[in-house]
């Protein structure tokens, strides 16, 4: 009898804990809707962002839309990349630093000067996303050597003049110590290459500095530094598509460099010296 007493009386409260629970669920749903979920933080919302994108990759984003992604992009890379003393260890036992100042990108010629929109991080570095894929890559000059390929997808005529120039062929020909675009321009920090003019010859002589020692070019008052010269390499031996000067093509072609300048024994803009 006392068993069956006990048993009620725990079906009692099971019914009447259950009757409660309906009766809040019908009478207050006002409340379960207008209840507000907690914010995410910084990172997750980045993240849910970066997902969305790569959800719906053809689909065509609205001005805004496509600098808020950018935003997210770039706040993403920055969690870790502004973090002080974050160094790369490469196989060979050198270090890359890759901490970034976002200053040296906006102030560079990717960042507010750009005509065409400042560059975000995803634009040099693709579907680079945490944790980040593996690299081959045994040491910096061959990282270098494998990232300069990125420059073509916005500068595809001039990448395409140094493929077929005297750098561009070493290059094929596997000499590794050969020049890519960013030996001469930089990464993160690209200037303009000739402002101020001297800039050029001092990129040039990076490399080159037994160039500064011949006569050929003292004559033309070329400098190491650059300041004061009344000409730059690239007068003579172009940008991008740069020749050999010991080739039969470039020798046939110095008459008319000179000429640019050597008219009948002047030099364009004042008389030739005597001496």
């Amino acid at each position: 009898m006392i068993a069956n007493t006990q048993s009620l009386l725990i079906l009692g409260i099971c019914l009447l804990v259950g009757g409660l629970a309906l009766l809040s669920s019908s009478a207050f749903p006002a409340l379960a809707q207008d209840a507000t979920p907690t914010p995410l933080p910084p990172y997750a919302s980045i993240l849910a962002t970066l997902a969305a994108r790569e959800a719906s990759p053809d689909s065509t984003a609205e001005p805004a839309a496509t600098a808020a992604y950018a935003t997210a992009a770039d706040s993403y890379c920055l969690l870790c990349h502004r973090q002080s003393n974050q160094v790369w260890v490469l196989a060979s036992g050198e270090t890359l630093d890759v901490t970034l100042d976002v200053n040296v990108i906006i102030n560079s010629v990717h960042g507010e000067a750009n005509t065409m929109a400042a560059l975000a991080c995803a634009d040099c570095h693709p579907n680079w996303r945490y944790p980040h894929r593996s690299f081959t890559v045994r040491n910096l000059r061959e990282f270098r050597e494998e990232r300069y390929a990125v420059c073509q997808d916005c500068h595809e005529v001039q990448y395409e003049r140094m493929l077929t120039s005297a750098h561009g062929e070493l290059l094929a020909d596997g000499h590794v110590e050969t020049v890519t675009c960013a030996d001469c321009h930089g990464g993160h920090d690209v200037q303009s290459p000739n402002e101020p003019r001297a800039r050029v010859t001092q990129i040039c002589g990076s490399c080159h500095t037994d160039i500064f020692a011949e006569q050929t070019h003292a004559v033309h008052s070329l400098t190491p530094t650059g300041e004061g010269d009344d000409l730059v390499c690239t007068d003579c031996h172009g940008v991008h598509d740069i020749g050999a000067p010991n080739t039969p093509t470039y020798r046939n072609r110095s008459p008319g460099l000179c000429v640019d300048c050597h008219v009948d024994g002047y030099i364009v803009g004042k008389p030739e010296s005597s001496d």
